[in-house]
């Protein structure tokens, strides 16, 4: 699958987590782990964009989620602090670490 057609399944899966009754469905169905992957994917930075903002909106009010994200993210987070990351993924990042600053 091209990054185009990848990039643009993530920005829908992004857009449907915004939904507090489609959360559990989008994680049930393996959604959580193609935003991880995602975000992993050097190659693609566009979709890493779009899956760091679909995991903020995944995790959005819900800390059990967030919490779990979190951990799994703990690399990339180190690499956030480190300066690493592209800026827009780091900013993402930094809003689920962090909800509540503003």
């Amino acid at each position: 699958m091209s990054d185009d057609s990848k990039n643009h399944l993530l920005q829908t899966l992004a857009n449907l987590a915004v939904r507090d009754y489609l959360r559990p469905i989008i994680i049930d169905h393996k959604g959580l782990k193609a935003f991880l992957d995602a975000l992993r994917d050097n190659r693609n930075t566009e979709g890493q964009r779009i899956a760091a903002k679909g995991l903020v909106n995944l995790t959005a009010g819900k800390r059990d989620i967030r919490l779990t994200v979190i951990s799994e993210i703990a690399e990339e987070i180190k690499a956030l602090y480190r300066n690493e990351l592209d800026p827009v993924v780091g900013a993402y990042i930094q809003t689920m670490i962090h909800p509540n600053n503003k």
